[in-house]
């Protein structure tokens, strides 16, 4: 049973990372085994790849909320300062000297 059948499950893992960057083709090769052997183990293969990918996911969604909760925090501290107005002098009336 040594044939070294390779099966392409580039259809597959197109369906499962829905045309994510990091993963385009994985190929299984089984060497002692029949080809549904290796279907098998690129499902496996394909399953902890998944799975990577998800928790790589939810890792930077919580790192991007952190920073949001840091920016809402900076801008409470930043309170416009009110503007003190100045208030007008009178002017003094000069007084007419009488002749």
């Amino acid at each position: 049973m040594g044939l070294g059948t390779t099966t392409n499950v580039t259809r597959l893992v197109s369906r499962w990372t829905m045309g994510s960057e990091c993963v385009h083709s994985v190929k299984v090769r089984s060497q002692h085994v029949g080809a549904g052997r290796a279907g098998r183990l690129a499902m496996r293969m394909l399953l902890l790849l998944m799975t990577r990918l998800q928790e790589e996911e939810e890792e930077e969604e919580e790192e991007e909320e952190g920073k949001k909760k840091k920016n809402k925090k900076k801008k409470k501290k930043k309170k416009k300062k009110k503007k003190k107005k100045k208030k007008k002098k009178k002017k003094k009336k000069k007084k007419k000297k009488k002749c």
